[in-house]
């Protein structure tokens, strides 16, 4: 691998670790999201600014390759007019720009452009690259655990970030972005078996942290339409696999237990009865959730927008219940910010999307992006505030080395 290559193999890893990871996670939960998406907006700049003098080098060294053909370049060209124009519009208009809605788009055309040139036909990634990324990943979650557990103990309110569940309210961490790489770590890595155990009990643990049923069944969801529709199950039984699954299981259930019995002891209330309540209540009557009630009735309002606005609202405007970026639906903010223009983005994401699909069964590394981007399509629908996520970019990531053959080497 050239220097080069491996510069913007380190460049990508620290713009979504160093954008999404403990201490900021910690800092959303204990700010109670005040100020948070102009923080976070600091520093997508920063790393935009460092990305565009890397891609200036990797030009100087004649180290690019253009991915697109004309019908993509033209879609790219004519939704960065477009934003433009909204700005320009936008800030003759108020004086300002409301820079947490525009921040999601500028970042995801960022990641078009940097993955459009320096991306390559192929990439041979060595496998303790990978190694290293499931032990940066595992050590985020612990990390989290550890704040969460602590300010739960001590009594620290998250305030927005919580859930009110069967008469307890009770935290929430808000981590969305690591519980899928997590779980294709150990789905599809090979670990040793000391370390896979390991994992899976942080793992576990993490899980218990969430209570929040979009991760839930956007965590369940693209494992089981893999398992059903492209991959049959396979069950290979023998006595050494039983018993070690039992031993597994068994130690898992213990751990487990005597937390829960710890926590119930000491502070009065079981976070096992707690989060079986809220996972159950998913299926819940909407009318008796007023979450999902009102992202239901989002919906009308955001959708009679649309055909009142065909041009946009820009990123100043806001519906009725506040600015854009406070509603789910993500995936019809831009769509408001920059009108109906944009839908040939969406179809032309959709028909990669079909692509990606009918190669799932032929090829590992398709099927490994097809769980992820299911995971961050039904977070990005189904939940609100995900512009304060670097979830545009993982998406355009995942579409883009879908183009590519990703070689490991041990």
């Amino acid at each position: 691998m050239k220097s080069m290559d491996r510069l913007n193999i380190i460049y990508i890893l620290l713009f979504f670790f160093g954008q999404n990871n403990f201490y900021l996670t910690h800092k959303l939960c204990l700010d109670l999201g005040i100020g948070i998406g102009a923080y976070r907006s600091i520093i997508l700049i920063s790393f935009i600014i460092f990305g565009f003098i890397l891609i200036f080098l990797n030009v100087l060294f004649k180290n690019i390759i253009f991915i697109y053909n004309k019908t993509e370049i033209f879609i790219i060209s004519l939704i960065i007019a477009v934003i433009i124009v909204h700005l320009i519009f936008d800030y003759s208009k108020d004086n300002s720009i409301d820079f947490i809605g525009v921040a999601s788009l500028i970042e995801g055309i960022f990641m078009l452009i940097f993955c459009g040139l320096l991306i390559k036909k192929s990439i041979t990634i060595n496998y303790k690259i990978i190694n290293f990324i499931s032990i940066v990943i595992f050590a985020n979650i612990t990390i989290e655990m550890a704040f969460y557990f602590s300010d739960l103990f001590t009594g620290i309110s998250y305030g927005p970030f919580r859930a009110n569940i069967g008469g307890f309210t009770i935290n929430r961490n808000p981590s969305f972005f690591y519980p899928i790489f997590a779980l294709i770590i150990l789905q599809f890595c090979n670990l040793n078996k000391i370390l896979k155990l390991i994992y899976t009990l942080i793992f576990i643990l993490y899980v218990f942290t969430f209570f929040y049923r979009t991760i839930y069944i956007a965590i369940l969801l693209p494992f089981l339409i893999d398992k059903l529709f492209f991959f049959e199950f396979r069950f290979h039984f023998s006595l050494k696999k039983v018993i070690k699954f039992f031993i597994i299981t068994l130690l898992i259930i213990v751990l487990i237990y005597f937390i829960n019995y710890y926590i119930d002891v000491y502070y009065n209330f079981s976070i096992i009865n707690i989060f079986i309540d809220r996972f159950t209540s998913t299926g819940v009557n909407v009318s008796d959730d007023p979450a999902q009630t009102q992202r239901i009735d989002q919906i009308p309002e955001m959708i009679i927008e649309i055909l009142k606005s065909p041009l946009g609202i820009g990123f100043n405007g806001s519906l009725v219940d506040g600015p854009v970026y406070l509603f789910a639906y993500y995936f019809l903010h831009p769509i408001l910010y920059l009108g109906w223009i944009f839908v040939f983005a969406l179809v032309y994401y959709y028909k990669r999307f079909i692509i990606l699909m009918k190669g799932v069964k032929k090829n590992y590394q398709y099927r490994i992006i097809f769980i992820a981007i299911n995971y961050f399509f039904i977070v990005l629908v189904f939940f609100p505030y995900m512009s304060y996520f670097t979830f545009t970019s993982i998406i355009v990531l995942l579409f883009s080395i879908s183009r590519t053959k990703i070689m490991i080497t041990f």
